[in-house]
């Protein structure tokens, strides 16, 4: 327990230290977005350009982006050239030919260098006069979320919990528990019962290693699916793993989980820590968690910042640390209460020798979570509104209670393994209890569903600043109605006045549908007088147009659904560009809000390492034992 005590304390003291030095940083932006182009999305130019320049929030990886040059009539525009000297960095320039007046579309598909992410998206301008037409693309994948990415992300996240928090359960609570019941009774049943509980845990901790490095290989093989021409697949896993960011951290990560898978099975069969090579084991063991950790902080949201990019990192990677430590220290809590059987007193004197370790490695691991959590959020949104109006910010709000959640359940769980538990509640006082398998249990569930919001949060584009409004995400407009079983999206951008793009998102909710959709015209009721904007399909339920708009105000939009020779008219209301002085204030810097927060818990997280070190000390010196034996467990239920 001095061991352990040492190291919860120096563990306490770096991380308070690195996360106080961290806060001073600024926001910055994350993902490949499109922060600006020229010309600007919506422009009218009076000459056509010789080139288009897409500038992004982050690097790209020059062999899997792309962008061509269509005309209203949807047809390529042959003589186009992206240059290669520029991709790679943060911009994509494609060289034109002598374009006739019109309007045009540039359609764009970037991947991110260093977190892997496929973005695409459009710009329209017009040369000379604006005019009224269709442009043909595919759309691409967006920049939205899919479920299989934040699938293979929830379940990565759910078996590296498993690995480090098993190991961590293992390395600072089982293991001093079993040294001092091996030098009081070596045979007796609480080592058995330890030896028992440590091999299972490291059992769970192993399989998260080997499984994680399955779903590693599961999401190169769906990167190269979505990237790669058909039958140039070898030469497209090449190029990622070799040629991106992200396919060297992606080499790395399989390379350590494999590691690690290998060393936890060493380490399983060792019966102490304390043997030559359980000494050497566990050091290389702790050294790879802490570069999967630095890995994971690299390949997210903190790698792709600008400015302090480099305590972003380190943040970050304290963050998934803590985080796995204490979600994969609940489901290792599990994964010692749920064998019924065995020696009932035995599991008793267990649950004893480990509580006070358990709960001091829990309650550092949530101090440091929440600490580090709001120092992110204050680095990935730049302001309060931001948090509230963007999908990210939601997303992280959802974390945010679902957090509360499961700790409010572990302080329930600690009452009762502690003695704490109102009689009202049907504790007695002073009197410590096992936490009921069934809550155990509900707290890891809430922990599994906690991450599968975290999945779905690190595969969610953060708002992000751009130097042109049009070019952003936000200058998308989103306008959604319904009809008898159709289901109707309308997507307006850059949403302003002039040239812009009408993108109809049209499906039937029932299955199979009544019929399939033939053709879909847009219909837009400006002060009174109705223009049919004509769409073209760019693939099912997916259609797509581009019209000048000149005034602002609550436009009405009608999608005609055609369908087995009928008319089907959907009608969406909305402001389609907000007039002066509806547009929201934009909230306070968010950083300004939480970072004095962080810092308290950071302040704190140093004082409770510095007391730990202290009462370590102290101990060492007056030779007392650092847990002694106060009450017993009653009732393992």
């Amino acid at each position: 327990m001095r061991g352990f005590r040492c190291v919860l304390g120096a563990a306490a003291v770096l991380a308070g230290v690195a996360l106080a030095l961290a806060l001073p940083a600024r926001p910055a932006a994350a993902h490949a977005g499109l922060v600006s182009s020229q010309p600007a999305n919506g422009a009218v130019l009076t000459q056509a350009p010789d080139s288009v320049v897409l500038r992004f929030s982050e690097g790209i990886a020059p062999q899997f982006s792309s962008a061509r040059l269509v005309d209203s009539a949807g047809r390529p525009v042959a003589g186009t050239r992206v240059a290669p000297e520029r991709a790679g960095t943060d911009e994509l320039v494609m060289y034109l030919p002598d374009v006739a007046p019109g309007t045009y579309g540039v359609m764009w598909r970037v991947l991110a260098e260093d977190d892997g992410h496929t973005t695409s998206g459009v710009i329209v301008f017009a040369v000379n006069h604006p005019v009224s037409g269709t442009i043909v693309a595919d759309s691409g994948p967006g920049t939205s979320a899919r479920p299989l990415d934040v699938a293979r992300r929830w379940a990565g996240l759910c078996l590296l919990a498993g690995l480090i928090g098993g190991l961590a359960v293992a390395a600072v609570v089982l293991a001093p528990a079993l040294r001092r019941a091996v030098t009081t009774d070596p045979d007796g049943p609480l080592p058995v019962a330890l030896r028992a509980a440590r091999h299972r845990v490291l059992t769970v901790a192993a399989g998260g290693a080997a499984l994680g490095t399955v779903v590693g290989i599961a999401e190169l093989s769906a990167e190269i699916h979505r990237l790669a021409e058909p039958g140039a697949a070898p030469a497209a896993a090449v190029h990622l793993v070799t040629g991106t960011q992200w396919g060297r951290l992606w080499l790395a990560r399989v390379t350590v989980l494999t590691a690690l898978s290998v060393l936890v099975s060493a380490l399983r069969a060792q019966p102490s820590a304390s043997t030559i090579r359980g000494r050497v084991l566990w050091p290389a063991t702790a050294a790879l968690v802490l570069v999967m950790v630095s890995l994971e902080a690299l390949g997210g949201h903190a790698g792709a910042l600008g400015s302090g990019r480099s305590a972003a990192v380190v943040v970050a990677a304290l963050h998934i640390l803590t985080a796995c430590v204490w979600l994969g220290a609940v489901a290792s809590l599990a994964v010692v209460l749920w064998p019924r059987g065995g020696d009932g007193a035995a599991r008793l004197a267990m649950l004893r020798e480990c509580r006070e370790p358990f709960t001091q490695l829990v309650v550092l691991s949530v101090g440091l979570v929440v600490a580090t959590g709001l120092y992110n959020a204050g680095r990935q949104v730049d302001s309060v509104d931001t948090l509230l109006g963007s999908a990210y910010g939601r997303v992280l709000l959802i974390k945010s209670a679902l957090l509360l959640v499961v700790g409010a359940t572990g302080l329930v769980n600690s009452a009762r393994l502690h003695g704490r538990v109102p009689s009202r509640w049907g504790g007695r006082a002073g009197a410590a209890t096992s936490p009921p398998r069934r809550l155990v249990a509900v707290e890891a569930a809430a922990g599994i569903v906690l991450l599968l919001v975290v999945g779905l949060l690190a595969e969610t584009p953060p708002p992000r600043p751009t130097d042109d409004a049009s070019a952003s995400s936000e200058a998308t407009l989103t306008l959604a109605g319904a009809a008898d079983d159709v289901e109707v999206s309308v997507l307006v951008t850059p949403n302003r006045a002039g040239v812009n793009a009408f993108t109809v998102l049209a499906e039937s909710r029932r299955r199979p549908p009544p019929a399939p959709i033939d053709d879909v015209t847009l219909e837009l009721d400006v002060g009174g007088t109705t223009a049919a904007i004509p769409l073209q399909q760019l693939e099912t339920g997916r259609y797509f147009g581009t019209a000048t708009v000149d005034g602002a105000g609550p436009e009405r939009l009608t999608a005609v659904i055609h369908r087995s020779g009928q008319q089907l008219p959907v009608t969406v209301n909305g402001w389609l560009f907000p007039p002066p002085g509806t547009q929201p204030e934009t909230g306070g810097q968010l950083a300004a809000t939480v970072n004095p927060l962080a810092g308290t818990l950071a302040e704190a997280m140093l004082a409770v390492g510095l007391l730990w070190l202290l009462s370590a000390r102290r101990r060492r010196r007056a030779g007392t034992p650092a847990t002694p034996a106060e009450t017993d467990l009653e009732g393992v239920r």
